[in-house]
């Protein structure tokens, strides 16, 4: 890790001596001796960076686990919906482009739907104005996630009806940590970011599958750097991406929840979920003059198994999911 972080230092530290201390450029008339590009996080002191999240996915849960079969009230299938919005300033309070910066991240608005109903107020809708800092080194890696951590435990604490506390409903946390904790995978993920990217070049990475139910289930992802183009806003990475099922779930991602509990509702019935299936693509462009991410899509279809105590029956759920960010201000520090 040392030494990985020590090669990072050296990049970021020739490119400022050029002049900036963005990442290496690939000018098409006079390109880098291997073609390879840097990736590197930027961030000017009180910059602030305002990006927009959303979340959607419908939810299909076939009782009698197969796609036919006899269709009484009992077994067709049940089919909800949820949705998710949510913009976000990032500001840069102290910037070390040789090392970690201190960024403030503040939610200024925070929109959920569920077509099911439910006996409380969906919790990340009580994010409004709230705000929480963390560092990052100049590759993405966040390394203080400890206020996020906090934030993600009093929201799962609101996940329980006030007077029946160990009965917990369907929220939407999950879909919070998954924009926020995964902030800039992509480029964070790259194994040895100070040797540079060439196109075509893929790399791999986990991603968290939010959902209605309580459950550990991640994706698979691989990363590919698809091309670089030159536009009016810079030189822009093309970073595509593409799913499928993961057996493991680092043990480092969060639990919003703690104790023993029981769901309410659809899944309070159903628990042992086995991740079958998924596939889908996805896409980043990522701007390399100025170190941040102008857009990130992500959609996919996750199938899982399920159980019920004392019925032999394995219900099938599918879940169709989007996540997408996109930047909609850049506020420099001499503007009102």
């Amino acid at each position: 890790m040392k030494k990985t972080l020590s090669k990072l230092l050296v990049v970021v530290a020739v490119a400022t001596l050029c002049g900036c201390h963005k990442q290496a450029k690939l000018a098409p008339d006079k390109p880098h001796s291997d073609g390879k590009v840097f990736f590197a996080v930027d961030f000017k002191p009180n910059q602030k960076l305002t990006y927009k999240f959303t979340s959607r996915r419908t939810i299909k849960v076939n009782w009698s686990g197969k796609e036919g079969g006899r269709k009484n009230k009992n077994q067709n299938p049940a089919k909800f919906s949820e949705s998710m919005e949510m913009v976000v300033t990032y500001t840069g309070l102290e910037v070390n482009p040789f090392g970690l910066s201190v960024i403030r991240a503040k939610i200024n608005s925070v929109k959920a739907r569920r077509s099911q109903q439910s006996s409380i107020t969906e919790p990340i809708k009580t994010l409004t104005g709230k705000t929480f800092t963390f560092t990052v080194w100049p590759n993405g890696k966040i390394d203080d996630y400890s206020q996020l951590k906090t934030l993600i435990k009093k929201l799962g604490a609101k996940a329980f009806k006030r007077h029946e506390k160990r009965i917990k409903e369907s929220d939407m946390i999950d879909d919070f940590i998954a924009t926020q904790w995964f902030l800039w995978d992509a480029v964070s993920s790259i194994e040895e970011p100070s040797e540079g990217v060439m196109p075509g070049q893929t790399w791999n990475s986990k991603l968290i599958i939010p959902g209605p139910m309580v459950m550990r289930k991640a994706l698979n992802v691989t990363y590919k750097l698809a091309e670089i183009s030159l536009t009016k806003k810079g030189k822009i990475a093309l970073i595509k991406s593409t799913f499928a099922p993961s057996k493991t779930v680092p043990s480092d991602w969060p639990m919003p929840y703690e104790g023993s509990f029981r769901m309410a509702g659809t899944f309070g019935f159903l628990r042992g979920y086995s991740l079958e299936n998924a596939r889908g693509k996805g896409q980043q462009i990522f701007n390399l003059d100025n170190g941040r991410i102008q857009k990130d899509e992500r959609n996919y279809t996750v199938e899982l198994k399920a159980t019920m105590p004392f019925i032999a029956t394995r219900p099938k759920i599918t879940i169709e999911q989007s996540l997408n960010m996109k930047l909609v201000s850049v506020k420099e520090p001499n503007q009102q």
